[in-house]
This record gives C-alpha cells, structure tokens and sequence, in this order.
C-alpha cells in the first residue's frame, strides 16, 4: 500500500510539474520578448522608408530604423536584398536611432544595451537573432554576415568581421561553411551544416549576465535546427553594443523576418528538465513495480 502511495504521489507531482511547464510556456517561445522585427512586407524600395517603418514590430520597434552601408539596401518582393554596388564586394544593414541621419556614425547607431529592451534583455541573460535567409547560390565564395559589438567604427571598408573593434563576427557561406572571428580574429574551425538548398533560418544566440566591458559572452549559431558553431567572448565595452547584418561577394542574398528578442527563459528550461526527468522516474518505478 505504501509503495502503491508512494507511485500515485510521485505520478501526480510529475503531472503538476508538467502542467506548471505548460503554464509558462513549455517548448514555445512565447516568454520572449520580441524587441524587433521586420518583415519586409512593403513595396519594392530602400530600407528605412515611412511604410517599412510603419510595419516594425517589438519594443524597440520605434527607436530603430534600418540603414544602408556600403550600398543601397533595397527592399525587393517582401524580403531584404543586401545589394553591392559601385564595385564594393561588401554592404550591410546597420540600425540607427530613429529621427537620426544615415550617417552611420555612432552617435546616430541605435544602442541595443541601452534601448528600451536592453533590461529585458539582462532579464533574460541574453538575446536571440533569428532570420530566413536565401542563399543565392551554393558554392563557397559568397557569404552573408552578422557582427555584434562594432564600436560604431563606420570608417572600417573591409569584411565588417574582421575589423579589430568587432566584437563578435559569424560569416555563412553559402556551401555551408561557418566562420567566427571574435575582436576580428578567427575562433577556431566550427561544424557548419549541409547546404542542400539555399532556404535556410539561422538563429543566433548570445547569452550573458551583464553589459559591462570585459563580461563574458557565449554565442551559439544554429541553421535550419542544428547547431553550427560556438564561441565565447567579451563585451569590450559598457555600452555601443550595435548589430550589423550584411553580405560579401554576393549581391543575391535574400533576408526576410528579420528578428530580435530576448533569449529563452532558463528558468523554463529548468523546469522542463526537472519535469522530463520526474516523469521518467515515474515510468522507471511502475516498471520496477510491474
């Protein structure tokens, strides 16, 4: 009888857990906190217009307007061309502060440290960047990048991943090779993943308990679901934390639902671990007492 009690107790916290899990949220990503995101569901033309502007979502959503670098980023059939002209093998997509000038320079940078999600942010112990991307091809001489953390040295003409001021850098190459350069210095080899095809989502995310210069940073990149590359760095400064989104060599990557939010709750992660691993106690015991 006692066992028979025993069972019924720990089958029934299991339960409670489970639903205590689900009551948070469970695997979805609903604790989140979208801070941006663009869609790019608006007539062709450049980024940054009135109508593009008006269709961003999250709560920094209005202290961020897309940018040029390099080249005219252009808006082509619901998605983000990153374009090359004039003879540049590279261009970005910068955020800079709403009502500023594209100038790029830092001051017109919108700060994602200090950005109305930036305590979200440090909430959550970090963000997450996630995005489609159409690869214009498969082969190995065409990429795409994302940097975090450049200092806003928008004087810098080369591969923004290998500026020495860039705190993190993630080139994807088309042929499915992955590259991390931290402070413009490359991080050791990483998995990569199988380019079958040229749709793909990357998500990017980098977990952390404080802005503060020299805190420790650890990025974690995953396309389609797999995990494709990992690296640890730090934060070089308290603030200028600035994101940048760009292309090298080629002018026919597509980017679409550009998003970003906090990162998953750990605590969700927690119970889920701890409720996973009850109720398979509670199997292991029913068949130790079949």
């Amino acid at each position: 009888m006692k066992q028979q009690m025993k069972q019924s107790n720990l089958a029934k916290n299991s339960l409670t857990l489970a639903a205590a899990i689900m009551a948070v949220g469970g695997f979805s990503a609903g604790a989140q906190t979208v801070l941006y995101q663009d869609t790019f569901n608006v007539p062709n033309g450049a980024i940054g217009g009135a109508t593009e502007l008006s269709q961003l979502t999250g709560v920094d959503a209005s202290s961020v307007t897309p940018q040029s670098g390099g080249s005219g980023q252009v808006i082509s059939g619901d998605q983000l061309s990153l374009t090359l002209g004039g003879g540049a093998t590279t261009s970005e997509m910068r955020f800079g502060k709403t009502g500023n000038p594209n100038t790029g320079a830092a001051p017109n940078l919108f700060d994602w440290s200090s950005g109305t999600g930036g305590a979200d942010i440090l909430s959550a112990l970090g963000f997450t960047v996630s995005f489609n991307w159409t690869a214009g091809d498969t082969t190995s001489g065409n990429w795409i990048f994302f940097t975090v953390g450049n200092g806003g040295d928008i004087s810098y003409s080369g591969l923004r991943v290998l500026n020495s001021t860039t705190e993190n850098g993630i080139l994807l190459k088309n042929n499915g090779t992955v590259q991390i350069f931290n402070g413009g210095s490359g991080a050791g080899s990483q998995p990569g993943f199988t380019a079958t095809g040229v749709n793909h989502l990357v998500t990017l995310t980098y977990d952390f308990s404080s802005w503060a210069a020299g805190s420790l940073v650890t990025m974690t990149a995953n396309v389609d679901g797999t995990a494709v590359g990992s690296t640890s760095f730090n934060w070089n400064a308290t603030s200028g934390q600035y994101f940048d989104i760009g292309t090298y060599q080629n002018a026919n990557n597509l980017i679409d639902n550009f998003t970003v939010t906090t990162a998953p709750e750990p605590t969700t992660w927690v119970m889920m671990a701890g409720g996973f691993g009850m109720l398979l106690a509670t199997r292991r015991f029913r068949r130790s007492e079949g």
